[in-house]
């Protein structure tokens, strides 16, 4: 299986090491084909917030850097790894201008494979953290199958013994995310669960009647047939119907309140 992991560390420090952890644990679960991105290397401009790329399509973005091929990268992986130190209860700017430029996803979700989000800290923050990056690749379509946190409590004194029992003391947690991650990623796609669903038929009533044909939400939810009256969920699958009526509700719902 190939994984991708993008690591949003401006250095190679402690979330670095987890992501390596996990890889070792990985490994000895079966073969694994790991790639990373670090975003302080790559040649991923600063978002202007333009906008092109959510009315005109993500081809026109004025940016020519790798985001193509970043895009590129998380599709032919089975599963992706996003990671990132905890900066004052969030993640940091080269993770948050990594979202931003995919922001279009948000509204054109393609990614339908599993996902882990990693995080840590020195001390606290990293549940805000984690939520909003998990929040975040929710919505492009990856199933998060698990928030892994590790905190390093003596990163004021890098030198100090406790930076490696930081990492050990977890060592139990991050083998039980490898595994649910190896897991999800033998199992292919899942069933899609109540948030799921919800996810995807609010944008889908939105996009059918309140968006511009020539926009280019419109244009790609057409192509993929989202907007037909027997589109149920993204991809072929099994929905169940107590999920989907509770989804159509919540939909019709959050619709009125847009009137």
């Amino acid at each position: 299986m190939k994984v991708f992991a993008v690591l949003g560390s401006p250095r190679d420090g402690n979330t670095n090491r987890v992501v390596r952890a996990i890889e070792e644990e990985m490994h000895k679960l079966g073969d694994a084909e790991f790639e990373y991105l670090r975003l302080k290397d790559a040649d991923l401009k600063q978002c202007i917030g333009c906008f092109a790329c959510l009315h005109k399509g993500d081809e026109y973005c004025p940016l020519r850097d790798i985001r193509p091929e970043i895009e590129r990268k998380m599709m032919e992986a089975d599963g992706v790894i996003f990671a990132a130190p905890t900066y004052v209860f969030n993640m940091p700017g080269l993770m948050k201008n990594f979202v931003d430029r995919f922001a279009y996803v948000c509204h054109r979700p393609r990614f339908y494979k599993p996902a882990l989000v990693v995080t840590t800290t020195g001390a606290i923050g990293h549940q805000l953290s984690s939520f909003l990056m998990a929040m975040t690749v929710g919505f492009w379509g990856f199933d998060v199958v698990d928030k892994v946190s590790v905190a390093f409590l003596d990163n004021v004194n890098p030198g100090s013994q406790l930076t490696t029992d930081g990492l050990e003391k977890n060592r139990g947690r991050l083998g039980k995310a490898a595994a649910k991650f190896h897991k999800a990623i033998e199992a292919g796609p899942r069933q899609p669960t109540l948030c799921d669903l919800v996810t995807f038929y609010v944008p889908q009533h939105a996009v059918a009647e309140k968006a511009p044909k020539d926009l280019a939400d419109y244009k790609y939810w057409k192509e993929r047939g989202w907007l037909e009256n027997d589109a149920e969920y993204a991809y072929k699958t099994k929905v169940n119907p107590l999920k989907k009526a509770i989804a159509k509700v919540i939909t019709w719902a959050t619709a009125r309140g847009w009137q």
